[in-house]
């Protein structure tokens, strides 16, 4: 038996372009922002839900070689602002996720829901993120555990 997914359940890929990917009452939505709109778009969601939003991130961890694979500050940077706005409001926040933790969810599994965002890496890779959490949480809803059987 599986439980139920949070009420509000927001997936971050903090970058350049932060992906934002989030599931309310069965809706699924995806998106791009760069990183101060990223940051007025996660206060206002923040402000609006509180208690009943989760908010999970992919962690970026620092390295000698991290320059090199991405020279974007908002990479590590925005996780931060998820801290203290999530504190700030009350929200729930998830245990920060590896890169390769998305792996558990794949490509072909968000076309199967319709979850795939062509164009939007990073949105994809918090979709990737969202997926693989409620598959190890194991909190798929019935109706989302159906497409992705039938997929298979």
């Amino acid at each position: 038996m599986s439980a139920a997914p949070p009420p509000i359940l927001l997936w971050l890929d903090p970058g350049g372009q932060t992906g934002f990917a989030w599931l309310f009452k069965g809706v699924f939505g995806a998106h791009e922002a760069g990183f101060y709109e990223a940051c007025r778009q996660l206060e206002t969601t923040c402000h609006a839900w509180g208690h009943q939003l989760h908010i999970g991130f992919e962690r970026f961890t620092i390295l000698p070689s991290t320059h090199k694979l991405s020279p974007q500050p908002e990479a590590y940077e925005f996780p931060g602002v998820i801290k203290f706005l999530a504190r700030k409001y009350r929200c729930v926040l998830l245990d920060p996720a590896q890169p390769s933790d998305r792996l558990a969810a794949t490509p072909a599994e968000l076309k199967a829901l319709g979850w795939w965002t062509p164009g939007l890496d990073d949105a994809q890779s918090a979709s990737q993120h969202l997926l693989a959490w409620m598959k190890r949480e194991k909190c798929v809803p019935p109706d989302l555990a159906r497409k992705l059987a039938l997929a298979r």
